[in-house]
């Protein structure tokens, strides 16, 4: 996997969703096609946060600490835009085209059918 190891254990746990290895890898083929750079950043979220920095002019962050990281990105996943992902991460297990479906769907930016692509399915 990518990005700094345990990122996606630490994003589930802080959205109440099960710790499994699917939910985990579908989390790293949604950050592979994001294809940021952007320090402790997975999913390249532009949330603010204390000592955070823009990476791009786009908005996109760089964050002091993986924690900082993570946080910013749980809570952007938690501010009303991203109900769907988070109800089938809550779920465990769910499809990895429902799971891309409903990134494409949302306000994120990130295209469902590059996901698919990246975790094998169709």
């Amino acid at each position: 996997m990518s990005a700094f190891p345990g990122w996606q254990y630490l994003v589930m746990y802080l959205v109440n969703a099960p710790l499994n290895e699917h939910d985990a890898k579908f989390l790293d083929g949604w950050h592979r096609p994001e294809g940021g750079r952007a320090r402790f950043n997975p999913l390249n979220t532009t949330q603010p946060w204390p000592g955070a920095t823009n990476f791009n002019s786009a908005g996109v962050k760089s964050y002091k600490t993986r924690r900082n990281g993570v946080d910013a990105t749980v809570k952007t996943l938690k501010n009303g835009n991203y109900n769907k992902i988070l109800r089938l991460l809550r779920r465990g297990n769910a499809d990895f085209r429902d799971l891309a479906d409903a990134v494409d769907a949302s306000p994120w930016g990130t295209d469902g059918s590059v996901i698919k692509s990246v975790l094998g399915v169709k």
